[in-house]
């Protein structure tokens, strides 16, 4: 089951609209630059602190239900590991805590797209996984806000659980370049699969004055079309924001998160009648447009809470794609958002059922 509608169009939104009857809301807000500082998840207010340790910074070196499934433990050992294993690189998500990385697979690259690991009922899948692609001193190469910005190298990996099956969880200190201070979250990528790409500039975005109220106007809209439940405050619903230098464009999009009767993370909604909205609006300096719109009420398939996590052209076609970290009521997992003829659809999801 897919936590995002599948709908060609520009947006994959509830099917309460009418089909060929969405027009692109367009929104013209001007703006300036407001600084440098990686985006967190906002509370309703516009007050932005930033509290977090520091990486060690080193040149770079030349070189539905969602209840997790225990069958796969590192007791569970088998040597047989059934076809298709994954022989191409493989797409992780990372965080930052002090100054350990940890980062664990979202999905295999391929020439078609994003292909999920699913272990279910496969013994010695995670064995064979971590062996093979996370032994220790194994390369992953780190991007952040779509650029190469260092180099993870593995020390330590476990299984743990939290996602919808256990997933391996691998750490260690990264070497990263400097000016990747306040760096959260990252993507990583088999260090071999991305040697010819360079590193590239950090330049993280603030939000402005003028991308907060776009973003109510686009929350608003979106509510309008859903047909969605409506808070007593849109702006009081906001669970998250953020500034988006999409495809190198420092202003290039907006992306946020509204919530109703829930929060943006793991746990139970506080009603049946909860709902979340994500946004994407696309565009640049003055002028935006809304590209997309995930609306996922509790009742229909459970809780599923999207926020932008972070964008990276990983097949290499010019424009980059954006994955997304969905909270439900007992796990989290990813979703991949990426440009089509019909624009922005959800290409990827990971399978909780």
């Amino acid at each position: 089951m897919s936590f995002f509608p599948r709908r060609t169009g520009q947006f994959p939104i509830s099917v309460r609209d009418p089909p060929n009857q969405v027009n692109p809301l367009r929104i013209k807000a001007f703006l300036g630059i407001a600084g440098s500082v990686i985006i967190g998840a906002l509370s309703a207010c516009d007050n932005v602190e930033f509290e977090g340790t520091r990486l060690e910074l080193v040149p770079p070196s030349g070189d539905s239900s969602e209840t997790a499934e225990a069958s796969d433990t590192l007791e569970a050992r088998d040597s047989t590991v059934a076809s298709p294993f994954p022989e191409g690189p493989l797409l992780y998500m990372g965080t930052r805590t002090g100054t350990q990385v940890s980062v664990h697979p979202v999905g295999e690259i391929t020439a078609t797209g994003l292909r999920p690991l699913d272990h279910t009922g496969t013994p010695g899948f995670l064995d064979a996984l971590i062996e093979r692609r996370l032994a220790p001193g194994t390369p992953l190469t780190l991007f952040a806000e779509g650029v190469r910005v260092g180099t993870l190298r593995v020390q330590e990996t476990t299984i743990e659980s939290g996602f919808c099956r256990p997933t391996p969880v691998a750490s260690g200190v990264a070497e990263v370049v400097p000016g990747t201070e306040e760096a959260v979250r990252f993507l990583a990528v088999d260090e071999a699969a991305v040697a010819d790409v360079p590193y590239g500039e950090y330049r993280p975005v603030e939000h402005t004055f003028d991308q907060r109220v776009a973003g109510l106007d686009f929350a608003a809209e979106a509510l309008r079309r859903t047909g969605a439940l409506w808070p007593p405050s849109v702006l009081e619903s906001r669970a998250d924001m953020q500034a988006v230098p999409l495809d190198g464009v420092p202003r290039g999009a907006i992306a946020a998160t509204f919530v109703v009767g829930d929060r943006l993370a793991v746990g139970p909604p506080d009603s049946r009648r909860a709902h979340s909205i994500f946004i994407l609006a696309t565009g640049d300096v003055g002028d935006y447009t809304l590209d997309y719109i995930g609306y996922r009420p509790v009742a229909d398939g459970g809780k599923g809470v999207a926020r932008f996590f972070e964008q990276l052209d990983w097949d290499r076609d010019g424009q980059a794609e954006i994955v997304l970290e969905v909270f439900g009521e007992r796990a989290r997992w990813a979703a991949v958002l990426d440009r089509g003829p019909d624009g922005w659809t959800t290409t990827f999801e990971s399978a909780c059922s």
